[in-house]
């Protein structure tokens, strides 16, 4: 009798043990899925990262600012990505839902830091004024608004029409106080002022039935540079714009053709011609582009640069049937 009544209670314990097992394993197990936890990494970055949050899995929660000032030498704070060294998928305030989340990774996200300088050409001797400065710092995606010519910036025989900005490879005109959305570059912009000869048939000058200044290729050359980065990667010789590639020692060659690309209201056919050399590290453009529409009906491209020396003309043939060249280290714009 002592022995079943011994062996009905060691039943009933062990019954008991398992049932508390299991509402203990499934409690643990309801607290892991029922919940998600948003962790933050500085990727490379010194300072403090937001505080690890855990919510109820379904809720929704908001991304955090930059609070513990994080900070990157050369590099400014965009955001917040899902993947180390990812694009900015997440910006503070924004909201996420967690609900197909248990844990969720936000890794500081680092912009390259730009700056805007002005300087001058090469012009010497006579030269009054002062250049402006821009002390902000961009990065891709931000405007910039060109500044004016607040300090009298001259030179006898020239007036001053605008600026030459300077986007890597690429140059386009912009008048002072205009504004442009930075592209996806890796250098600092340069810009130069755009002086213009008045003894050479620019604004100003005498005995020329035809007047044009560099201001008036400013649509035909933002059509191209746009033709040019549109075909950036495009190997299709169908498409309207493409790249074809070709390497040799220490060179590369790029040619951008141009296949009927249109922007601005212009269409343009054509080849340019990029061959980099990285010994010495130097850069040679060659080509021309044909344009229908608008005042400029041909560019030619013959220039070069050697580290930050620029060097060689651009030359455009209008409507009017007047020749004009640019000349890429002065910023001189004469008549042929």
């Amino acid at each position: 009798m002592n022995t079943k009544r011994f062996c009905l209670f060691f039943v009933v314990v062990v019954l008991l043990f398992i049932s508390c097992s299991t509402s203990s394993a499934d409690g643990d197990d309801d607290s892991v899925y029922n919940s998600c936890t948003i962790t933050y990494d500085a990727h490379g970055g010194t300072g403090t990262v937001p505080a690890s949050i855990v919510v109820t899995r379904g809720n929704s929660i908001s991304v955090s600012e930059n609070t513990g000032n994080l900070t990157k030498e050369g590099f400014k704070f965009a955001g917040w990505s899902v993947v180390s060294g990812g694009s900015v998928v997440y910006r503070p305030g924004d909201v996420i839902n967690t609900s197909s989340y248990t844990n969720i990774y936000l890794y500081a996200s680092w912009a390259r830091i730009l700056h805007v300088k002005y300087h001058n050409n090469i012009y010497d001797g006579g030269l009054t004024g002062s250049l402006p400065s821009d002390t902000c710092e961009y990065i891709v995606g931000d405007t910039v608004t060109l500044k004016t010519n607040s300090g009298n910036y001259s030179l006898p025989g020239y007036t001053f029409s605008g600026w030459n900005v300077f986007l890597d490879n690429i140059t386009v005109f912009k008048q002072a106080g205009s504004s442009f959305v930075i592209p996806n570059i890796a250098n600092d912009i340069e810009v130069t002022p755009n002086m213009v000869s008045l003894s050479s048939g620019g604004t100003g000058g005498t005995g020329s039935t035809t007047t044009h200044t560099y201001a008036d290729v400013g649509t035909a050359e933002y059509a191209l540079a746009s033709g040019m980065a549109a075909g950036t990667g495009v190997s299709s010789t169908g498409a309207t714009a493409y790249t074809t590639t070709s390497s040799s020692g220490t060179s590369l060659t790029c040619d951008y053709h141009l296949n009927g690309y249109s922007n601005s209201g212009l269409t343009l056919t054509g080849t340019i011609t990029s061959v980099v050399s990285t010994a010495p590290s130097s850069t040679s453009t060659t080509g021309t582009v044909n344009v229908i529409g608008g005042t400029v009906t041909k560019i030619v491209y013959n220039y070069g640069s050697t580290g930050t020396v620029l060097s060689g003309t651009r030359t455009y043939t209008f409507s009017d049937g007047s020749t004009w060249v640019y000349n890429i280290a002065t910023g001189a714009f004469t008549k042929s």
